[in-house]
């Protein structure tokens, strides 16, 4: 059974954070395994190497903003 983004919200999101980043199906994304190369190494252009790389700067981005906001509580 395949679940939507929102009941997936609603059943995790108390346990892991939710990205809104959505990382499409793809053959070539699942070639890459057997090829032994990263989807940006085998294929720089597709839309799921723009969307892992949307999905990346969303982590990075999210943990930037848990960083200040450690930081921040410690200060005080």
């Amino acid at each position: 059974m395949w679940l939507n983004l929102e009941q997936m919200s609603e059943l995790f999101s108390n346990v892991v954070k939710i990205y809104d980043t959505n990382i499409p199906f793809a053959i070539k994304a699942a070639e890459t395994t057997s090829k032994g190369k990263s989807i940006i190494a085998y294929d720089k252009n597709s839309k799921v190497t723009e969307a892992y790389s949307l999905f990346a700067k969303e982590v990075l981005k999210d943990n930037e903003r848990e960083r200040r906001k450690n930081a921040l509580s410690q200060d005080r």
